[in-house]
This record gives structure tokens, sequence and C-alpha cells, in this order.
């Protein structure tokens, strides 16, 4: 969604929490302020990890025998517009086999075994019945309607018609009622604890224990993406209550104090994939109340519209991974990987944008895939990072998929790492990208595609120099790198 028009949405509900003065009675999602929703009577094998009227539903639901599908709804956002349009909606098992799905085909799009099936299609039924009991706010009513009506048709069905794929909802995405969102995203704010340092570096925790982090930086000797001199780079970064990285932004260069960790590698990680899912819908529901302006009397709601965007886009892309995925590799139901080849597998895409042709910004987004055991097919998205590369990030306004690569199962995940500190800058230093100075054009120095081509090169498991080659050459790069 535009920001330009996502903010302008959003002034009247701004406007409506600065100023609300009554304690407003909280959503009928229960738990602790900014954790995975629950419901106050839902039935105790149903569990949502997301409840929000923007970014969607997600949950699960357990059989007594422990079969599970997970759920999830996605609403679609016009482009162009900014405004809502249909609802999609997808239910998987607990391979990441797709057993209903509203359009868009997947690698989960595969033939499940009869008695696999069968119990797949009671939960379905389960759920039907357990969405009646639901007593969700009604901010959220077209989302719950959406998904009531997608399981209601796919119960009706024969198991062995799995996977299906039926035609989009009537239910429509709705704009909503701008009270009810208002009490909607005040009572989900409730027990965020925010402090902007002096510094501008803003600190919130929430949930069980979970932290969020974003800063400014604003570099008057750089170009920004057009060529025009002053740029502010905004760095952000989510993380869990162990303090591992399940989001970040990287504008630039610089790595913020005490934050090259994210960027290291990563401890034996034995999460299981509820976990994971419910942190990061705990946390795309916190960042996207901060977002709509929940704590506006913080500076929040008014602040930078990068720090707005910023925010907005690590709420997507944690809301968008909260469904189990299955191995593009395996395409036969029952298959697995022949020998054991690690849990830790890192891909990334490269997203590009057009300037003044023939010229392109680019930026890349990196996914951390954590596979349930060293030989399974299915797999959690762990992490999303941004590198930005001194332009419009990965998501951002006018910016398309060039390309994208999928390493290999290893014991470990493979990031940029950040351990080098430029002439002339301090904090914890850049390895990400190149050191040499930035320049849209010029000599001796580097543009975002040539950050882009070292990041590429860093997930490839290829050799590159952060001091040298592409990164301080007399070449003018004028387009995206591939990925190849």
């Amino acid at each position: 969604m535009k920001i330009g028009t996502k903010l302008a949405g959003c002034t009247a509900l701004a406007l409506g929490l600065a100023h609300a003065v009554m304690v407003v009675a909280a959503p009928r999602v229960g738990g602790s302020p900014g954790q995975a929703p629950e419901p106050a009577d839902t039935p105790d094998h149903i569990k949502l990890f997301l409840a929000d009227p923007e970014l969607g539903i997600a949950g699960r639901i357990t059989a007594t025998d422990g079969a599970v599908i997970y759920f999830q709804t996605r609403p679609t956002i016009d482009p162009e517009t900014g405004a809502p349009s249909a609802v999609g909606v997808r239910i998987v098992d607990a391979e990441a086999r797709t057993l209903v799905t509203t359009g868009g085909s997947s690698a989960g799009d595969v033939a499940i075994p009869v008695k696999e099936a069968m119990a797949s299609a009671t939960l379905l039924g389960e759920l039907s019945a357990g969405l009646a009991e639901f007593d969700l706010h009604p901010a959220l009513s077209v989302q719950k309607a959406a998904l009531a009506d997608a399981v209601g048709r796919s119960a009706a069905r024969s198991p062995f018609d799995y996977p299906l794929v039926l035609e989009p909802s009537q239910v429509k995405a709705a704009a909503g009622d701008t009270g009810a969102l208002v009490d909607f995203y005040l009572a989900a704010s409730a027990g965020i604890e925010l402090a902007r340092g002096e510094a501008g570096m803003l600190k919130a925790r929430f949930g069980d224990g979970l932290g969020y982090e974003s800063a400014q930086f604003f570099r008057a000797d750089e170009e920004n993406e057009d060529g025009e001199p002053g740029r502010i780079d905004v760095y952000s970064r989510v993380l869990d209550r162990a303090g591992r990285n399940l989001g970040a932004e990287f504008g630039g260069d610089w790595v913020p104090e005490g934050w090259d960790d994210v960027l290291a590698a990563q401890a034996v990680d034995n999460r299981i994939h509820d976990g994971i899912a419910s942190d990061m819908g705990a946390a795309a529901m916190a960042l996207n109340a901060l977002a709509l302006g929940a704590k506006s009397s913080y500076g929040v709601a008014f602040s930078s519209e990068l720090e707005l965007a910023s925010m907005q886009r690590l709420a997507r892309a944690l809301a968008e991974n909260l469904l189990p995925q299955r191995d593009e590799g395996v395409v036969a139901a029952g298959e697995v990987v022949a020998k054991a080849t690690g849990r830790y597998r890192t891909a990334i895409q490269v997203h590009k944008k057009w300037l003044v042709w023939p010229t392109e910004h680019s930026a890349t987004r990196v996914y951390q895939h954590l596979f349930t055991t060293a030989t399974s097919s299915t797999y959690s998205v762990t992490a999303t990072i941004n590198f930005c590369n001194h332009g419009t990030c990965a998501g951002g306004s006018g910016m398309s998929q060039k390309c994208s690569y999928t390493g290999p199962r290893m014991g470990s995940y493979r990031l940029p790492q950040s351990r080098f500190v430029p002439a002339g800058q301090t904090g914890a230093g850049t390895r990400h990208t190149c050191s040499s100075n930035y320049g849209v054009a010029g000599v001796n120095n580097h543009n975002c595609h040539d950050d882009s081509y070292v990041q590429v090169r860093a997930i490839r498991g290829l050799s590159y120099t952060h001091d040298g080659g592409r990164c301080k050459d007399w070449d003018f790069w004028a387009t995206a790198p591939g990925c190849s």
C-alpha cells in the first residue's frame, strides 16, 4: 500500500486514539497485550497467532490424536489505490500440504494420502463449528466471515478433492468502521512500553518479552536514490524473548551499536512452528498498532513517514509467514529428503524499481528457513531481513521482484557479516554492504547495485570484497544485479 494513502486513511484513527479520554474495553481477544490473541471462549484446541483487521487472521486447530491444520486469511490491497479488495484464504496441514486455497499455487499443492486427508476433513468440520463460537472484535468481522465462508464450502467437499481451489470468497474486505478500528487498535496497543532515547532510538516492549527498536540516521553528505543531496536511512528490528531476530531492516551501510548480532551466526534453534508463529503474529499486531497511531502521545503516529513505512513493512512481512511451508523440491506426497542435509537454509530476493531510464534502484530481502528435522520437507520462516541499500526497501512503493535464489540446507544460516567499521563511521560496522563511499554515480565509490551484488554473493556462499572490486571500481552499474 502506498504510504501516502495509508497515512491519509489513518488520520482519523490517529486523532481518535490521541484524544481518547475514556478507558475503552479491550477487544475480545484474550492473552497479554501484544501477544497472539485468544478469544476468551475459543475452544482449547484452536489457537490464533494473528487477528488484525488489516493483516488478517491466522491460527491452527488440533485434534485429540495430534493431527493439526493451519489457516490464514490475507486481505488483498489494491496496489494503486490502497483500497481493500477480496480476502484470500489458505488452509494447510502439518506437512504444509494445501487443503484449501482461494487462489495461487504453491509447493504444497500435492496429493495427500487418504487417511491423512480424512483426518484433515474432520478438523475442517470442527473448525467450521468452532468459528461460530469465536467472539471476535467487530473490527474482525470481515476476516472471520471470509474464513467461515471458505471453511464451510470446503467442509462439504470430499477429502479426495484435496487440494481444493475455491473461487474467491464473495466476502469482500472493507475499510471498516472508524470507531471499531479505534477501539481495536487502542486496546491492541495496551501494555506496549515505549521510549525514545536522546539519539532518537525508539524502543518498544510488548507481548511476552518481545522487543522492537528503530533508529533514523541522517546522511547529509550522501545522495538519495534520485541523486538529490541528503538522505535519511531507517534501521529497525524485532526480537523474540531470547534475543533472536524475527525481522529487520537496514537502510544503508551503517549498523547501529549492538545490532551486529542480527547478522551474526545464530545458535542452535530448537523452536517449533507454533512458537515462531505466535511471536511473529504478536509482533505484527503490535507494529501495526504503532504504525496506525495507537501511541501518538509518544510521537510515533506523526513521526517520519520512513519510520512508519518500516513498521508497516515489518508487520506485513511477519504476518505473511505464519503458515508452515513446503520445500519447492518436494513434488510428491510422502517424499522426504534422501539424507540428512541440515535444518537451516537462506534465500534472497533482488527487488528493483525504475528511476530515470535506464537507471534502477535495487534492494534485497533475505529469508531464513528452519526445517522441522534434517530430513523433513516442511519448514518455518524464522526471520525476514530487508537490505534497502540507500533507497526504497523491498516491499516499498514501486518495487518489484527481479529474481530470487534459495541456498542449500546447511548447519547454519548464510548471512553477510557485520564486523568492519569504515573510516569516519561509528557503530558496529558494516560488511552487509560495500565499505567504500556511497555515490549514485562516480568513481572509487559504490551504489545500491554494488550493495545488492555483495548481498547476493554472501547468500550464495561465494567470495566477495567489501572494499574493492565492484565496491570501488570505475564502472557505473545502472541496473539491479541478477541472482545467479
